[in-house]
């Protein structure tokens, strides 16, 4: 799956990774799990030869095996590839901070710089209001100089409005940024620990998968135990973290993995039967 991301300054950006990292990891995810609940059903119905211990459908229940193996490696390389299309992203919205953080000081020291100007000329304002018993032609000079200051007193008000305006939406994006920096950043620990989960459980089936080829003449004892089942609820947990409980009932995985508990558990009370008659 090619990862794209469109670069937004909402929280649509965060959703849309989310989304490209859920269904990234879970497609693959769910078809090993289908595939190791096939292992299970056909050790459950196997036909298994009283001498040799071998199951009928032993080569049908390798494959599954390597087929879930297959499938969790690419759940994984996903999840890998998605860690590195997050950090970017990570990167970015940090960059984003930094830079909205350097704005506002720059609109902050705008401001002083206005308050500045702003306080001055109102106290030329002021001390124009009280020169009195001037001649005619200073008089004049005065009025004029008033008008202006009177200018841009109500030009460096407007000024300081707007600038003042600006400030208050640039630090919701800075807080809007911040929040989302934040968000990244736990998706990025989510993935990280379902990748390791997973990577876990690849290890796991690739030794079972050679257990298996060696072991043909007692399937039955080698495969699916319980740390396979606890192992495989380990990564549901993981996915759960990273996209929630609709896409993993979406894509029935809940139901899966019970199904495969199930099967475990019958397919241990066989097991346990057979040593007992042994």
């Amino acid at each position: 799956m090619e990862w794209t991301f469109i670069r937004l300054y909402s929280s649509d950006l965060y959703k849309i990774v989310l989304k490209n990292t859920g269904e990234a990891v879970i497609i693959p995810l769910k078809g090993g799990i289908s595939s190791l609940n096939e292992v299970c059903q056909a050790l459950i119905e196997a036909d298994v030869d009283p001498i040799t211990g071998k199951c009928s459908n032993y080569d049908y229940i390798r494959q599954q095996i390597v087929q879930a193996h297959q499938f969790l490696e690419q759940s994984e390389q996903a999840a890998s590839s998605g860690l590195q299309s997050l950090d970017e992203n990570l990167e970015r919205l940090i960059q984003d901070e930094m830079q909205l953080n350097w704005k506002m000081n720059e609109i902050n020291q705008t401001l002083d710089q206005l308050g500045t100007e702003q306080d001055s000329n109102e106290k030329l304002l002021r001390e124009y209001q009280r020169i009195t018993g001037v001649g005619t032609g200073l008089f004049n000079i005065l009025i004029i100089g008033w008008n202006n200051n009177k200018r841009k007193v109500t030009y460096y008000k407007s000024k300081i409005s707007q600038t003042e305006r600006h400030l208050s939406q640039k630090d919701d994006e800075l807080k809007q940024t911040h929040e989302e920096v934040q968000k990244m950043r736990k998706l990025v620990e989510f993935v990280t620990e379902f990748q390791e989960k997973v990577r876990s459980a690849v290890n796991l089936l690739g030794i079972l998968s050679g257990k298996v080829i060696v072991a043909e003449h007692q399937t039955r004892r080698f495969i699916l135990q319980e740390h396979v089942i606890k192992m495989m609820e380990d990564v549901m947990k993981a996915i759960e973290q990273i996209t929630g409980n609709e896409l993993l009932y979406g894509n029935d995985l809940p139901r899966l993995i019970n199904q495969m508990k199930d099967n475990n558990q019958h397919l241990a009370t066989i097991c346990a039967s057979e040593n007992s008659s042994n």
